[in-house]
């Protein structure tokens, strides 16, 4: 398990040191906890880790501000979903702020969002903050309803939310009545056509997988952003 930890913890240090040298400010490591029962690494000792590799650099003035999402898989359920959720909630008090939310991922054709709806509403009610990929197919409307409606504090992906993209008129009034941000993903969604709300809304944010530098050229020449419009773009909804 020692050598499973120290790679886990060099990884994060040098994801953590790559994206402050090509110019990040703000930081979110969304992850889903990984459990060897035969080495003896538990989700716990996982998140443990990643925090003690985000503490390392805070000391080392690594010029990075770094959050941490524990992340809830669609796949393996409402029990481990629930289970994830006390987790996140217990690293949210012993953190020092590091912990701040809950991302809902995975693959979206595996189950219903009703499933989970019990273990977001404990995630919302105890503080975290909730990040859900939405409407990431076509027949995700009933569960996009559902889950707007807690509200989440940042939807991600949303690809065919819009009536455009084969949503409905209903879940984009919601979005903008709920004033809800918006997280595109550019390496995850590959129809940046789809991204002109990021022009149209405040709430909007870009959010980048790969290094910013590349992911910004390719934003700017899309958009015809010039270098402020990219920044503010690029730097809201930071926790």
């Amino acid at each position: 398990m020692k050598k499973r930890i120290m790679i886990i913890k060099q990884v994060a240090k040098t994801m953590i040191q790559e994206f402050a040298a090509d110019g990040v400010k703000y930081l979110e490591l969304h992850s889903m906890q990984r459990e060897v029962t035969e080495t003896g690494l538990t989700k716990q000792r996982y998140i443990e880790t990643v925090l003690e590799a985000i503490r390392q650099c805070k000391q080392a003035e690594v010029d990075i501000d770094v959050r941490f999402l524990v992340a809830v898989d669609r796949r393996h359920g409402p029990e481990v979903a629930m289970d994830t959720v006390k987790l996140a909630e217990d690293f949210l008090l012993s953190s020092d702020g590091i912990v701040v939310g809950l991302d809902l991922s995975g693959d979206p054709t595996v189950s219903h969002g009703k499933d989970l709806l019990s273990a977001l509403e404990k995630a919302k009610n105890c503080g975290l903050k909730l990040v859900l990929h939405l409407s990431e197919v076509p027949s995700q409307r009933d569960e996009s309803e559902l889950l707007l409606n807690l509200p989440p504090d940042r939807i991600g992906h949303r690809t065919f939310l819009h009536p455009e993209s084969g949503g409905s008129d209903s879940l984009a009034d919601k979005l903008c009545k709920q004033n809800i941000p918006i997280e595109s993903i550019l390496v995850c969604c590959e129809q940046l056509q789809k991204y002109s709300w990021v022009t149209k809304s405040d709430k909007a944010a870009l959010h980048l997988f790969n290094k910013v530098s590349a992911d910004q050229f390719m934003i700017g020449r899309l958009f015809s952003f010039h270098n402020v419009a990219l920044k503010k773009t690029t730097t809201r909804n930071e926790w």
